[in-house]
């Protein structure tokens, strides 16, 4: 029997027989009695707390892993405050955005139609090192041999997603100037038609911005972009650079302007597959027929006169290939925006029109919004709506086809394409 248990059947047994006691025995046989009662039940108590002792023991060593480390003080401060937030740590700015879309594509006659669940996410963060240095990096689904795209189709008996590192940089401050070094956001204001939102170029940039007065401001970019390196041959690479001002003349007025020149030397293409390539003309040893000597201007005004949630914004981009082989080095882009998208409540809607002929730009780099890199015409319809914070709604139209069918390739000169997409999109 435990002992506990001995010691309260002795102390329910002596309690009974107090009575019939207390009747026969003297005063001082009642005391002794009464004494050693008290002594059993000090015993009892020191008994009580040495096995209760004993059991939290035991149990925590039966809670703990047989090679658990010991827990240093602040891990427990820690575990004993579940409710308590982790410390934030300074300088760190942390994004993220989720992105589900609806894609449909039809065809008058080219292709069968066909429709996909796409998705796309993102987690990016840079951290402040010191007031000089700021480092950052970007995580986000996608093929990482497509520097355009983080978009991935539904598919595959739910295989899991890639996930590819797009950027990894350091960024050097100084003052009106700032350095990056690595795998960082490309420094130039641009449009889908050259540059793809989703490229992120890597080697050398700097970029300047100065107010020039009141109402005008310059800055001035410049890139060293490391595009292919050969072990055993000439290396692909670009130098390119950007100027833009940017004027207030009036309240309700904004306008920019920017001119940029981009000269490639593509000698190496041994990094390039077909979704690099995509419509560019090629030799037979599979180099570009083209150089991409290519000359950017863009300009756009805003006026907000109407309604501050209403802005009205025209902006166009125009191309010149210098280098081009062929007459197809020409390309531009208008669009007419009405409205905006930041704020909950806030509508937007865009037209827009363009053309890209087939050595204009370097399709590796350009949009990939739909199915023709170049060598196409295309018109543009998109609505944009908030309906709460950090929520987004989206829907595009890209009405398509062939520009010249001299290089049309497998596609249909006259036929139209459409690809409609509808997105959700979430940052948080």
């Amino acid at each position: 029997m435990p002992l506990r248990t001995k010691l309260m059947a002795a102390m329910v047994m002596t309690s009974l027989a107090c009575p019939a006691l207390a009747q026969e025995a003297d005063p001082a046989t009642l005391a002794a009695i009464l004494e050693e009662i008290e002594a059993l039940k000090a015993e009892q108590a020191r008994t009580a707390a040495r096995i209760e002792t004993l059991e939290r023991s035991f149990g925590i060593l039966q809670s703990e892993p047989e090679d658990a480390p010991e827990r240093l003080p602040q891990q427990a401060s820690l575990a004993s405050s579940p409710s308590a937030p982790a410390p934030a740590l300074e300088g760190l700015d942390v994004t993220s955005d989720l992105l589900l879309r609806y894609e449909g594509n039809y065809s008058d006659e080219d292709d069968p139609d066909r429709e996909r669940g796409v998705m796309r996410a993102r987690l990016g963060a840079t951290y402040e090192v010191s007031d000089l240095v700021t480092v950052g990096a970007l995580l986000e689904t996608g093929d990482p041999d497509d520097p355009n795209s983080g978009y991935l189709t539904m598919s595959d008996f739910a295989d899991d997603f890639q996930i590819s590192l797009s950027r990894a940089y350091a960024a050097f401050n100084l003052g009106d100037a700032t350095i990056y070094g690595g795998k960082f956001p490309k420094p130039f204001d641009s449009m889908d038609l050259l540059w793809d939102g989703d490229v992120n170029p890597m080697g050398l940039a700097a970029v300047y911005e100065t107010p020039l007065s009141d109402a005008l401001s310059l800055r001035a970019s410049g890139l060293y972009f490391i595009v292919d390196e050969s072990a055993g041959g000439p290396d692909s690479d670009m130098i390119g650079g950007q100027i833009k001002l940017t004027a207030v003349p009036a309240e309700d007025w904004k306008a920019w302007l920017a001119g940029a020149y981009y000269d490639y030397e593509l000698g190496s293409v041994e990094g390039a597959d077909a979704g690099d390539i995509r419509s560019n003309l090629i030799m037979a040893d599979g180099h570009y027929l083209s150089d991409f000597d290519i000359v950017d201007v863009l300009a756009g005004v805003t006026w907000s006169g109407l309604s501050p949630d209403w802005p009205i914004t025209l902006r166009g981009d125009y191309v010149v290939n210098q280098g081009a082989a062929v007459d197809g080095d020409t390309a531009y882009h208008i669009d007419l925006l009405a409205g905006k998208s930041s704020a909950p409540g806030d509508f937007g809607f865009s037209v827009g029109y363009g053309q890209a002929e087939v050595d204009a730009v370097l399709a590796a780099f350009s949009n990939d919004n739909f199915g023709l890199a170049t060598n196409y015409e295309t018109y543009k319809f998109g609505v944009d709506y908030v309906p709460m914070e950090h929520v987004r709604l989206n829907a595009a139209l890209y009405h398509y086809k062939v520009l010249d069918e001299a290089f049309a390739g497998s596609n249909l000169p006259d036929d139209w394409l459409d690809r409609l997409r509808l997105n959700l999109i979430l940052s948080f």
